[in-house]
């Protein structure tokens, strides 16, 4: 074989079009799942965005809850210290109204508390005329009433 320079566009053309065409049919190959990629790449991405909104809706969620269940904490364990202070503000005679001036957390710390506020009140309180746990009253106004009458009939 001889060689033949190419002198035209046409020649050069006419040289390279079977190159050209196994190397375009070997690229199509490789990329003939280029549109499926791309849909499955869109449809990640789509399903991608709704996770990202779940979890941010669920982190807002978690943190309303949270701070909820911080706030009802709090509340009853102050619950717990009132009920306390008031059950030893009671034990030690002092005043009920003056439970809110007990000090401490534990029942230690708030008899230690209620003993040196009894030093400060002048003979504590009468025990309550009811019991605070419901049962009825030990001395109340008609068992007055009745004792009146007694006295008024001489028995």
């Amino acid at each position: 074989m001889e060689f033949t320079p190419i002198n035209t566009q046409e020649e050069f053309d006419s040289a390279i079009k079977d190159r050209l065409a196994r190397q375009e049919t070997k690229i199509r190959g490789e990329y003939a799942d280029y549109d499926a990629l791309k849909k499955q790449s869109q449809s990640w991405e789509t399903e991608k965005q709704s996770y990202e909104k779940t979890i941010a809706d669920n982190k807002t969620a978690y943190e309303d809850l949270n701070t909820k269940y911080t706030e009802a904490t709090g509340k009853i364990a102050q619950y717990e210290t009132d009920a306390l202070k008031t059950k030893v503000a009671i034990e030690s005679g002092l005043p009920v109204a003056m439970f809110s001036y007990l000090k401490g957390t534990t029942e230690e710390e708030i008899r230690r508390s209620a003993e040196e506020l009894g030093k400060f009140t002048k003979g504590g309180q009468a025990a309550p005329l009811a019991d605070p746990e419901g049962d009825p009253p030990k001395d109340s106004k008609n068992a007055a009433m009745r004792k009146m009458l007694r006295e008024m009939k001489g028995e």
